[in-house]
């Protein structure tokens, strides 16, 4: 992640006020929009190739027995 964005963040959340030009706000937006996106991408990845499902051929399925954590 861009150290400029959490360094921005890091000012934010301890209350320190700082100037935002518009530059600096679209850069900032831009790598948000980025990352946002990719997220997106796995998501629907991992949903078109059930890769949220367990098994060999990604078709078996917990049973409501089994306790072994997903991730």
């Amino acid at each position: 992640m861009d150290s400029s964005l959490l360094e921005k963040r890091h000012h934010v959340v301890h209350g320190d006020r700082s100037d935002l030009d518009k530059a600096d706000f679209m850069t900032t937006f831009d790598i948000i929009i980025e990352l946002i996106e990719k997220y997106k991408d796995l998501i629907i990845d991992a949903a078109d190739n059930k890769k949220y499902l367990r098994g060999e051929d990604h078709g078996e399925q917990l049973s409501s027995t089994d306790s072994t954590p997903i991730c």
